[in-house]
């Protein structure tokens, strides 16, 4: 935590802190990728850490056509197609990985890990377009996954990883708990993106059950 503070955000994560509650978009260039693997929310100044004020980073990778800080990306899609063929730009995946602090512990980061080598890493390896992923950890609640799926750009793919019960998944509330989302709730939120999504993938013990 003192690490993060010091030595990766500085004076942007005090800016960040007098404006807490707040959700900030975090975008990485390839060389500073290996951030990935560190909780920034938990970077800590004498007044508590970023997650203890209610900050939530949704990363991103930063690619080669990102538009500069400061100004606006034109809309990537105008409208969600089943037509692969109008659709330009690469694939566009969120990932949600939801680890309540009152839970026991799971292999979310090493999960989080292969799922940007697997997505990134791998085509362009291959010579192809790496999917454009959104990661969502770190204060993946009710707001903040609800906000995501509604970003303009629209998703292709749906990762949501974490705790589960029978029929249902567990988000994490805002004192840090766990808030369980029922499976019609979650049908209702991933509704609108059925004309536009081609996978959801839901890793979660026993959500299958009965």
């Amino acid at each position: 935590g003192d690490y993060a503070a010091a030595q990766v955000l500085g004076d942007v994560g005090l800016a960040i802190l007098e404006r807490a509650p707040v959700t900030v978009r975090v975008s990485l260039p390839p060389t500073a990728e290996g951030l990935l693997a560190m909780p920034i929310e938990l970077a800590r100044w004498p007044a508590g850490s970023l997650a203890d004020h209610g900050v939530v980073l949704r990363y991103s990778a930063q690619s080669a056509a990102e538009p500069e800080p400061g100004r606006e990306p034109s809309a990537r899609y105008a409208s969600p197609r089943d037509d692969d063929e109008d659709r330009a730009g690469p694939l566009r995946a969120l990932a949600v990985f939801a680890l309540p602090e009152t839970s026991s512990a799971l292999g979310l980061v090493k999960e989080r890990r292969a799922l940007e080598q697997l997505m990134r890493d791998g085509p362009v390896a291959r010579g192809e377009t790496p999917v454009e992923l959104m990661i969502l950890q770190y204060g993946a609640t009710r707001a903040s996954v609800m906000a995501a799926l509604a970003d303009p750009g629209g998703w292709d793919i749906i990762h949501l990883a974490g705790h589960g019960g029978p029929g249902r998944f567990y988000l994490e509330s805002s004192g840090g708990g766990g808030e369980p989302i029922e499976t019609s709730e979650l049908i209702s939120w991933l509704q609108p993106h059925r004309g536009r999504v081609r996978l959801v993938t839901l890793s979660a013990c026993e959500s299958g059950v009965a």
